[in-house]
């Protein structure tokens, strides 16, 4: 062990002095003090991220036990709630602490023997957001990773893609009707009424270019007006002002921002014949239907929230109706059905060419009412009205677009169903035909597909249990930001080929290694070898692979991370080439170094004479022990004079002060008793200048050596 001692001191300078009187008083002794740290940016010292200052999460390794209190570096953090995963816990301060010292307990918490990981309990936030004023009660969104899609594309890109929602009618008479929900003004497309029974449309007459919904009386004095809140979560009026305010927000956001809705209504009173679906199907695809003029602006997308107890195959004239739209080029999105039963076993979700959705809850699982089976395609939220999990007063359904019958007024209601998250994924697909127009309905099931959040067999189950199997989830939970990703790396080829992480990202400390697993999926018979590369600078991190890089595989990546690599996130892209096929994922890797320690820093006073001389007798030096980033350092028993203080950190341990190792300093000459000098250690290079104010920078080189050495 290394320890200070007092100099030796090798005479740089001699003069001659008159004979001191005998017996002199003993001079007057001082200190100086301050504090030795790094500054922003200095060896592996970071920016430091957005946190709760005071808050840890830690997880305890099996077998272990979690701690009421932990005492870390004096802080006495208290345990709170867990954090959802197996022996994870938020632990907070009594005291208040600053950013950078949670990171110190954060570090000293990762070298526990108990602890599998320590973190801070970091503060995100959304990007793209809207400022809808009940935008932050669509939990539905963050779900799906909508917000982060809106970076990527908000609908507004290029000629507006056109969904068409064929259900109840809508709840708009023109931009300037008051019967016109607010957030339904400059969305709407005119659109067509296909009910062809005055009894069942209740508007009087038969089928016109009306799709006005008047009501289906679904309760005696309410209507559900479910096609306005289907349409609403398509493409409401999003980051808009409330009509005639040029301040005020309003509303809910629609998750295509730039998206026209084609209403075609087809069920009123006690719901719509299927030969009114049918010929809305037709008409909506651009298709000539006997007695309507045809459809000016043809969908791209349409959404069927609706259906029959009954499977496709005792309808057939709906398959060969879908067969037509399909042949257009038409994505038709369509919900898996309420009734916890297998969707094959009910139509449209049973028909071929379409993609079908069943619902999830907040959590993430199956909700209880939602049809699951083989013949679902992915899951989007839905809700469950039965319970209030995030505690904000309301049912945990999907809010939209509403109006109440008794007061006659437009508001926001919360409903659940697979009529809800099916214009989810309607919504999702309008983002990617925004994105390339040129998209087929197979290439956006794919995707769709491919980018899906896969749910467990618990998660399929639901929070009422039940006996499905994770595949009866289909791929699982949609994830937009993956999915409008996807769409940009996608070619026009019948070949194709996907790359899939099994997670978006890793903290690794250095000196530590850790795996990810990387599918190759390849689609229109494309078969044989992928080549695989990777783009970006991870400085100090080696990457391997391993297993087979062939379609339909799965192999490893490996992320091996040098013990002196700097704290960084970086942006890594990798690639899959097959022939003239190239395709991407984004994945960000964060270095998450040590903390700087001032540990072992050597703090000087070096005695300076009225020559420019350094005098080793007079000059003193502490040792910091202190583990932190920063730590208060005091050198004593100082004669009176002047003093040059400079700190050292031996990085390397050769004894020598040289490249690689830091060093800070006053910049002035200092008289003791002097306080409140700040020290940044930072890297030294033999072109450093040390000091001008003595003689001989070689002769303080030696002095601050000797320091170290004796």
């Amino acid at each position: 062990m290394k320890q200070v001692l007092t100099f030796g001191f090798l005479m740089l300078a001699l003069s001659s002095c008159p004979s001191a009187p005998p017996n002199p008083p003993p001079p007057a002794k001082g200190s100086i003090s301050g504090t030795v740290g790094f500054p922003a940016g200095v060896a592996n010292a970071d920016k430091i991220p957005e946190l709760v200052a005071g808050d840890v999460i830690v997880k305890f390794k099996a077998g272990t036990r979690s701690e009421s209190r932990l005492a870390v570096r004096g802080a006495d953090l208290q345990r709170g709630s867990s954090i959802g995963v197996s022996s994870t816990y938020l632990y907070r301060s009594k005291t208040v602490l600053d950013a950078r010292t949670t990171l110190e307990l954060v570090r000293n918490l990762q070298d526990r023997s108990d602890v599998e990981y320590a973190q801070p309990n970091y503060i995100d936030h959304i990007t793209k957001a809207p400022r809808d004023v009940n935008y932050p009660l669509q939990w539905h969104y963050p779900a799906i990773n909508l917000p982060q899609a809106w970076d990527v594309v908000d609908g507004t890109q290029g000629t507006p893609v056109v969904v068409a929602v064929v259900d109840t009618g809508i709840l708009w008479a023109g931009d300037a009707s008051a019967q016109t929900h607010p957030d339904l003004i400059g969305k709407v497309l005119p659109g067509a009424d296909m009910i062809s029974d005055p009894r069942v449309s209740r508007d009087g007459d038969g089928r016109d270019n009306d799709p006005f919904d008047v009501g289906d009386l679904s309760e005696p004095t309410q209507s559900s007006y479910h096609g306005s809140h289907v349409a609403g979560t398509i493409a409401a009026s999003t980051d808009n002002l409330k009509p005639g305010s040029s301040t005020e927000a309003f509303g809910v956001a629609g998750i295509s921002w730039g998206a026209k809705i084609l209403p075609v209504r087809v069920l009123g009173q006690g719901g719509g014949s299927s030969k009114d679906i049918l010929d809305g199907l037709l008409w909506a695809a651009g298709i000539a239907v006997p007695g309507m003029p045809l459809n000016p602006n043809p969908a791209s997308v349409i959404n069927m929230s609706l259906g029959g107890n009954y499977p496709c195959s005792q309808n057939p004239a709906e398959q060969d109706v879908l067969n037509q739209v399909r042949a257009k080029g038409v994505i038709v999105v369509v919900a898996g059905g309420n009734e916890n039963d297998n969707a094959a076993n009910h139509s449209p979700s049973s028909c071929a060419g379409v993609i079908t959705v069943g619902a999830t809850d907040l959590p993430g699982a199956r909700a209880p009412y939602s049809n699951f089976g083989t013949r679902v395609d992915v899951m989007a939220p839905g809700g469950d009205m039965g319970v209030d999990t995030n505690n904000d007063k309301f049912g945990d359904g999907v809010l939209s677009l509403a109006k109440d019958d008794v007061k006659g007024e437009f508001f926001y209601s919360f409903e659940n169903g697979t009529s809800m998250a099916a214009p989810h994924v309607a919504g999702v697909a309008a983002l990617m035909k925004a994105l390339r127009p040129s998209l087929t309905p197979d290439q956006v099931l794919n995707i769709l597909r491919d980018t899906a959040k896969p749910r467990t067999a618990t998660q399929c189950q639901g929070r009422k249990g039940g006996t499905q199997a994770a595949t009866d989830c289909g791929a699982g939970l949609i994830d937009a930001f993956a999915a409008v990703n996807a769409v940009g790396g996608l070619t026009n080829n019948t070949q194709d080929l996907s790359l899939k992480l099994s997670q978006g990202g890793l903290t690794i400390k250095p000196g530590v290694s850790a795996s990810v697993n990387l599918e190759i999926a390849c689609t229109g018979g494309l078969t044989g070898l992928v080549d695989l590369s990777f783009e970006g600078d991870p400085t100090g991190v080696t990457i391997k692979s391993s297993g087979t890089r062939s379609c339909g595989s799965s192999l490893s990546l490996n992320f091996a991370v040098d013990s002196n690599a700097p704290s960084k996130t970086h942006a890594l892209t990798f690639y899959g080439t097959s022939g003239t096929l190239e395709r991407s994922v984004g994945f960000s890797l964060t270095v998450q170094a040590t903390l700087p320690s001032v540990q072992g820093t050597i703090v000087l006073a070096a005695f300076v004479n009225a020559q420019g001389n350094l005098e080793e007798a007079k000059s003193n030096a502490v040792q910091v022990t202190q583990s932190s980033s920063s730590a208060a350092f005091s050198v004593g028993d100082l004669e009176t004079g002047n003093y040059l203080v400079i700190a050292w950190k031996d990085v390397n341990g050769d004894e020598k002060l040289n490249a690689g190792d830091l060093i800070g300093q006053e910049p002035n000459l200092v008289k003791p008793s002097k306080t409140g000098l700040s020290l940044k250690l930072e890297p030294y290079s033999e072109t450093s200048s040390l000091q001008v104010n003595v003689k001989s920078n070689v002769a303080l080189k030696s002095l601050i050596e000797s320091k170290q050495t004796r």
